[in-house]
């Protein structure tokens, strides 16, 4: 999953992105999940470290209710965030962005899943659905989320399995699975990983000099056909699947699927129009990082000095205001010594000559001006 993430970030030059990463702690079985896709993500960043700066921050969600500090630090550091959390927590920590105003277009929040884990018969749930406010702003704070998983298994072609695995762990470990527990992407990849073992078991019987690494190879690059799914094992036994990225559909609310990753083929396809439109002043991807940084460094001089264009206008201005200036006080000095001949407003051929002069030197004064404050820029 994390390469189809790695890919995206790549599609969109996102460079600049913030891990927070959620121990989980509340929820011992799913938590391994999230653990490993932050261990794994953390070591994809190692090998493209000239392409992508990570910042991390990590938690507990299980010790921690106000998420207003990790939002306020990655505010700081980049305008693309990753939250590998449970769906829940991803609920509350999109709602304190909101609260924030980090969703008000020019950032981006990507939520890791396993997977809907709804069939087709069920309604797909929102993760804002885990709670009661199902309202206008949850619907605005969703807007700028993309939630990414794997492809889920075809629910209807293994409805035995559904019943047969529950069967099992209720018999051999007193565990009972209720109903959205049986529709578990979890539970169905560790029963095709048993699979898959099984059939390299039973082509390598009798196979009396199979040592653990030469085992281990007839899982690689490998595709097992099983009824949920193709299962794909790439080199050094990594799984292999195609991944998802979903958007919220305001109008019709739901998860509508925007990108596929073919894992085969490392390619990220679009999926719907949805994709290409943002919900953003441009209607473009947001940059990974404000243009002139987050504190202006990137574009400012040092501070008290105002911006170029802005100096260069004072200096205009200046001259402007000079010139206005002299008129008044020539005209003020006319006044009172005009007749029918020679009205009070009237300028005559030495005046147009002196203001000439005057505009010409106060111009010159203010190019001078910008010169001096801008060594490096074209003041004509």
């Amino acid at each position: 999953m994390n390469m189809a993430l790695l890919d995206l970030l790549d599609l969109l030059y996102w460079r600049t992105v913030t891990l927070l990463c959620d121990s989980v702690s509340q929820y011992p079985g799913p938590n391994t999940f999230f653990i490993t896709s932050c261990a794994n993500l953390r070591a994809q960043q190692t090998l493209r470290r000239a392409k992508l700066y990570l910042h991390n921050i990590d938690f507990d969600s299980k010790f921690v209710q106000d998420f207003g500090p990790f939002l306020s630090q990655a505010k700081g550091q980049s305008r693309i965030i990753i939250l590998i959390t449970h769906p829940k927590i991803i609920h509350k920590i999109m709602m304190t962005a909101h609260r924030l105003r980090l969703t008000d277009g020019d950032y981006v929040f990507l939520g890791a899943t396993t997977g809907s884990a709804i069939p087709a018969k069920l309604s797909l749930t929102w993760p804002w659905e885990f709670n009661e406010d199902k309202n206008e702003t949850a619907l605005e704070a969703f807007r700028h989320l993309i939630m990414y998983n794997n492809v889920d298994p075809d629910w209807k072609k293994i409805p035995n399995w559904l019943e047969e695995i529950p069967a099992a762990a209720r018999a051999h470990f007193s565990t009972n699975f209720s109903e959205d527990q049986k529709y578990n992407e979890l539970v169905i990849s560790a029963y095709e990983m048993m699979l898959a073992t099984g059939q390299v078991l039973r082509e390598t019987m009798g196979n009396v000099e199979l040592s653990g690494r030469s085992f281990a190879a007839h899982f690689w690059n490998r595709t097992f056909e099983f009824p949920s799914r193709k299962f794909t094992m790439g080199p050094y036994g990594m799984r292999v699947v195609d991944v998802l990225f979903s958007r919220p559909n305001l109008s019709a609310r739901y998860l509508e699927e925007v990108w596929r990753y073919d894992a085969a083929t490392r390619l990220l396809n679009a999926s719907a129009v949805l994709g290409a439109v943002w919900p953003s002043s441009t209607g473009r991807a947001p940059p990974d990082r404000p243009a002139c940084g987050y504190n202006g460094e990137l574009c400012d001089t040092p501070s008290g000095v105002l911006p170029v264009d802005s100096r260069s206008m004072v200096g205009i201005a200046i001259a402007i205001g000079f010139f206005v200036l002299w008129t008044v006080y020539l005209v003020r000095n006319r006044y009172g010594k005009y007749d029918a001949d020679n009205p009070w407003w009237s300028i005559n051929a030495e005046d147009l000559v002196f203001f000439n002069m005057m505009f010409k030197l106060q111009v010159a004064s203010s190019l001078q001006m910008c010169l001096l404050l801008n060594e490096n820029v074209n003041c004509a």
